[in-house]
C-alpha cells in the first residue's frame, strides 16, 4: 500500500500551511555555541538543481529561494549544468571575497546520483 498525501501550495506557490513551527532549544540559543547570525546579511547561498527526471523541483527551488531570501542570504542559483560547468560555478563562489565577512555559506546541490556522485547534464 502506497500512502499519497496530496499538498497544494498557496496563492504564491509555498508550502507554508504543512510546515511545523520550529521552536529551538536553549542550547539551540547559547551565543558561544553558534554563528554570529545577527547581522541583516546572513551569509551566501549556492543552489544547484538538475531537473531532468524531477518534476517539480522548480517549486522546491523556488520555496529554497523563498525561505532562505527571507532569512538574509543572498542567493546564487544554477540548473542543469555539465560536470565541468558545476565545479567552475563551485570554485567561482567558493573564491569570493564576501566569504571573509559574511557569516556564513549554504551549499544545497539538488538531483539524481549515485555512489560516485550526482549526474549532471553531460552524464547518463
Amino acid at each position: 500500500m502506497q500512502l499519497q498525501v496530496k499538498v497544494k501550495p498557496d496563492s504564491n506557490g509555498f508550502y507554508k500551511q504543512t510546515m511545523k513551527q520550529a521552536y529551538p532549544s536553549q542550547e539551540q540559543l547559547d551565543p558561544e555555541k553558534n554563528y554570529k547570525m545577527d547581522d541583516k546579511e546572513k551569509g551566501l547561498m549556492f543552489l544547484f538543481n538538475m531537473t531532468k527526471d524531477r518534476k517539480g523541483s522548480d517549486v522546491d527551488v523556488r520555496n529554497i529561494q523563498h525561505v532562505f531570501t527571507e532569512i538574509g542570504y543572498e542567493i546564487e542559483t544554477h540548473s542543469d549544468l555539465t560536470a565541468e560547468d558545476l565545479q567552475d560555478k563551485l570554485e567561482t563562489f567558493a573564491g569570493y571575497v564576501r566569504h571573509h565577512y559574511m557569516p556564513s555559506a549554504v551549499f544545497v546541490i539538488m538531483g539524481n546520483g549515485s555512489s560516485t556522485g550526482i549526474h549532471c547534464t553531460d552524464e547518463p
